[in-house]
């Protein structure tokens, strides 16, 4: 799996059961520089400033769907043991966090997945769309990428998706 983060064209990382990094290419190393101060994703998320601040809207989209997260990972997982530890010091070291951890038992992911991202040296946010796989053979390893909306504004990705058609199962190619 490392070799397909390293090959992406956009910030990509990879994560296990319990947000623990295992690997990120050197886009996601060039676009989060305080990224590897912290191996957990979601320590580094809500305990250190740098990686608040440069989510666009941290407060409103980013950390109630990385809230949503660490629930539904909980859920699936109850006696991981290093998730829980991740739980534990995520709604010790983030005031946000705790209370929405109290206080909001159902906070839900709000299915946004165009999120802006401050970047170094952008005068604005860059709007990427956060992109998940799991692939077959991986259990438990997530492979995130933060594609940007519009290449341009994402350094060396250029997105060919929709310059070409793939036919489906039961339709013909032109």
């Amino acid at each position: 799996m490392e070799r397909l983060v390293a090959t992406q064209q956009c910030p990509a990382y990879i994560i296990d059961s319990a947000f623990n990094i295992q690997a990120w290419n050197a886009q996601a190393a060039a676009w989060f520089p305080s990224l590897p101060s912290e191996p957990n994703l979601m320590r580094w998320a809500f305990g250190h400033r740098a990686a608040q601040q440069q989510p666009d809207r941290w407060e409103e989209d980013w950390a109630p769907s990385l809230l949503a997260q660490l629930r539904m990972a909980h859920a699936r997982e109850p006696d991981n043991e290093s998730l829980t530890r991740v739980i534990r010091d995520v709604i010790a070291s983030n005031e946000q966090a705790r209370w929405c951890w109290e206080n909001k038992p159902s906070v839900t992911d709000p299915g946004q997945v165009e999120r802006g991202v401050r970047i170094p040296d952008s005068a604005s946010p860059v709007m990427v769309e956060v992109i998940t796989c799991s692939p077959l053979g991986y259990a438990g390893m997530q492979m995130v990428c933060m594609v940007p909306v519009d290449p341009a504004q994402g350094g060396t990705f250029v997105s060919s998706m929709s310059a070409r058609a793939v036919p489906t199962s039961g339709s013909r190619a032109a």
